[in-house]
């Protein structure tokens, strides 16, 4: 019998061994710098660590990397990922993010199955883990929300082990020392204070008032203050160019564009946890659990920028109603084999990006434009705005970024969208500002992006000097 157990115990370590394996194989993308916020979160925390003092506020609080709209009011919710970006590119290089990134997100992940596996065991919470996999490797990008999770991870953790009295109430208080931190990383701070806002029924009034009340102030020591700490009811009201992360499943498909396998993945881990959640209302369900579950899957469903939230959540909300039945054991059988057929594709699906740190290449485009000395006012898309800023600041400034919210919405509709769609006020701006260069990520599908190209390139005032898979330099004859 102990013989038996001890494989057994084995076998069990194996099995999670593989499953955390296959995680981080499906996150194991290399970072295309040139569609990439990163870029510019790097070069954020370059200037925040050795920019004077100008140049460091200037940052925090200004569409700083613009020359069209350079002091237009921007808050910098995430700067403090910058810093960290930036020391660990240099330290590592990119290959050194893309670990630093896999690394969060397989602790990240280890939180959630550890709360879970302690409940119901590992063997029913490896099929849920395989079912959220892909998911969360949907957003496989180095990204500052990567933070988020690992925080949610963190206050969750706190909140479910204080309320069953498994760790000390004093745990509690490390949650306003985390928001510090959070609030300055990513705009997900929020959910700190919703993560520990539905326990209140389950932790003694009096620490949970206290903590809760420091987590809300907490919130306002970032360099902004109480602006900072809107931020997440804010950054939307200014927000005048579309962006896929930001959309709904149903507009995505309608328009044939999106992962579909993180698709097919999110309805059917719905589906199986939002039908856990009903049949186990006739027995003990733990409220918080299911909460986060069904709001971040709504969230989700809502802009897809949201999966790894509910893809992390969904995991111990889903498992809750299957216990050691035959027939329940059969289920989840068959969702694990499900759920690894669909990791299995999504790791698949990123085979010709496999790896850690840039894709080759990339940088080609921005070391033409330094080495053959070329000069602005440079014309840009959307796109490509993060890898200009890294790669040509403060040499060069951007007519337009990745970054809608440094913009008014009229600049981003009237102006840069329209000066796409309309030649004759593209050359009203031409007048205005000079253009010397086109630096484009072609790969940009939207309709006003690729009738402007096509104009562009066979314009006799302009010549293309360089052109690769991704981007294209044009000049000024």
């Amino acid at each position: 019998m102990e013989i038996f157990n001890l494989n057994y115990n084995i076998l069990k370590r194996t099995a999670i061994a593989i499953v955390f394996l296959l995680f981080a194989l499906s996150l194991a993308v290399k970072i295309d710098l040139p569609t990439a916020d990163l870029g510019r979160h790097i070069k954020n925390g370059e200037i925040v660590l050795n920019g004077g003092a100008e140049a460091r506020s200037a940052i925090l609080q200004t569409n700083f990397y613009s020359y069209t709209e350079t002091d237009f009011p921007f808050i910098n919710h995430h700067w403090l990922s910058g810093v960290v970006f930036y020391v660990v590119e240099k330290a590592a290089g990119f290959t050194g993010l893309s670990i630093m990134y896999i690394l969060l997100s397989l602790v990240s992940l280890g939180i959630f199955v550890k709360i879970t596996a302690q409940k119901v065991g590992i063997e029913r919470t490896i099929p849920f883990i395989l079912l959220a996999i892909p998911v969360i490797a949907s957003r496989a990008e180095v990204r500052p929300e990567v933070f988020t999770y690992f925080y949610c991870a963190f206050f969750f953790y706190i909140c479910e082990k204080v309320s069953s009295k498994q760790i000390s109430i004093k745990w509690l208080y490390i949650l306003p020392i985390l928001e510090i931190i959070w609030v300055n990383l990513h705009s997900g701070f929020i959910f700190g204070i919703f993560i520990t806002g539905m326990y209140f029924m389950k932790l003694p009034i009096k620490h949970f008032s206290i903590s809760m009340s420091l987590i809300i102030l907490a919130t306002l020591i970032n360099p902004s203050g109480l602006q900072g700490a809107l931020v997440p009811f804010t950054i939307f009201n200014n927000y005048g160019y579309r962006v896929v992360e930001n959309q709904s499943i149903p507009f995505l498909e309608n328009l044939g564009v999106g992962n579909k396998v993180a698709f097919i993945s999110f309805k059917i881990l719905s589906v199986i946890t939002a039908l856990s959640l009903i049949l186990s209302f006739r027995r003990k369900i733990n409220i918080p659990q299911a909460t986060f579950a069904v709001v971040f899957g709504v969230m989700s469903y809502m802009a897809i920028r949201n999966f790894p939230l509910f893809g992390y959540f969904a995991i111990p909300a889903g498992v809750i109603y299957f216990n050691k039945s035959i027939l329940e054991k059969t289920v989840l059988v068959i969702l694990g084999l499900i759920g690894l057929f669909f990791t299995i594709s999504i790791i698949n699906l990123h085979k010709n990006d496999f790896g850690l740190g840039l894709r080759p290449g990339v940088n080609n485009a921005a070391e033409f434009f330094k080495s053959h000395s070329l000069k602005g006012p440079v014309f840009n898309n959307y796109d490509i705005g993060g890898y200009l800023i890294y790669h040509l600041y403060p040499q060069e400034k951007v007519f337009y970024d990745n970054r809608p919210e440094a913009y008014s919405s009229d600049f981003s509709q009237s102006t840069y969208v329209a000066s796409l769609e309309n030649p004759e006020l593209f050359k009203k701006l031409d007048e205005k500002y000079h253009f010397n260069s086109i630096f484009f990520y072609h790969r940009d599908y939207t309709p006003w992006a690729q009738k402007f190209l096509i104009e562009k390139t066979k314009d006799p005032e302009w010549e293309t000097v360089f052109a690769d898979k991704e981007n294209i330099i044009l000049i000024r004859r």
